[in-house]
């Protein structure tokens, strides 16, 4: 297979938003399933607009996989105006339906307590791949090294993503919470990571 990277298309963002909702369980976190897709929608886009790089893996025309993140002190580099608008405008109102504050409370927490002892170059926000294709997300990860060799980069996880890919490829498993998560009158606990790296 030749795989090469380049800029994200913008007609592969529905796939992108698919490989997310499969991959991440994201319909854990809404707890009204009519309110998913829009959900799904915008949690790509809160990633996408903090990154400062996009890599996006081919193999001619056929998406394989991307992965999206902010280097500090580097400038944003995803563009969509109305992306942006949706966000602003929808973001309040599918709030209601979703779960984010006990993610995010989870993360912060997280935050913290690693950077009291570590001071990282940048987190890896968002990181999706083809589930019909193996080994992307091992040739998307070299590609974000050769690019940032060197640098000290962060992501958080859970046990609903393929969070062993990353002990497997060198990452240090730092923190581990759990939360639970009630949803749609069922409880789940879920384990939170966060894994760190010396690009």
């Amino acid at each position: 297979m030749n795989v090469s990277f380049k800029e994200l298309q913008r007609k592969d963002e529905e796939k992108v938003i698919k490989f997310a909702s499969e991959g991440m369980h994201l319909s854990w976190f809404v707890k009204n399933h009519s309110a998913q897709h829009i959900s799904d929608r915008l949690y790509w886009y809160s990633c996408a607009f903090k990154a400062t790089q996009i890599i996006a893996a081919y193999e001619e025309d056929r998406f394989l996989g991307v992965l999206a993140a902010s280097i500090y002190g580097e400038k944003s580099c995803y563009h969509n105006p109305l992306g942006r608008i949706l966000s602003k405008l929808i973001s309040p109102i599918i709030s209601l339906f979703e779960l984010d504050d006990d993610w995010n409370d989870i993360c912060y927490e997280m935050y913290n307590e690693y950077t009291k002892d570590n001071s990282p170059d940048g987190e890896i926000l968002f990181f999706v791949t083809s589930p019909n294709v193996r080994g992307i997300g091992s040739l998307l990860l070299s590609e974000f090294r050769r690019r940032n060799n060197g640098k000290i980069v962060f992501l958080y996880t859970d046990e609903g993503c393929n969070y062993g890919f990353y002990d497997h490829v060198g990452f240090k498993r730092m923190i581990e919470k759990s939360i639970t998560l009630k949803i749609r009158k069922k409880t789940r606990n879920l384990k939170c990571f966060l894994y760190c790296a010396r690009l």
